[in-house]
């Protein structure tokens, strides 16, 4: 199912996605509500282009991203910006990271 044909009525309403949500469906969820990465299948999870879009939305987001994009740098810094609190859900290594921190 494209994601145009869904209605953002219906998207909006409750950004619920499950186990058998396709990719444009969880692509749009995130755009709208980034948390909604929760409910998501691991292969979205895991989804870079995905990803970007959930912790750019919402920065808290990374909590629910897996724990290999937790290392991606790009990921964590972009979810750091939109919301410095999301630092806690980053891999160790870049907690400790100087662009990730200052």
């Amino acid at each position: 199912m494209a994601a145009e044909s869904i209605p953002k009525k219906q998207i909006l309403k409750s950004c619920l996605i499950d186990e058998s949500s396709d990719y444009d469906v969880v692509r749009l969820a995130v755009s709208h509500q980034g948390r909604s990465l929760m409910n998501a299948r691991g292969e979205y999870k895991n989804n870079r282009e995905i990803g970007l879009i959930a912790v750019n939305q919402d920065g808290k987001s990374l909590q629910y991203v897996s724990d290999e994009l937790k290392k991606d740098e790009e990921i964590v810094l972009d979810a750091v910006k939109q919301n410095g609190l999301a630092l806690q859900y980053a891999s160790e290594d870049l907690k400790n990271n100087h662009n990730v921190v200052s």
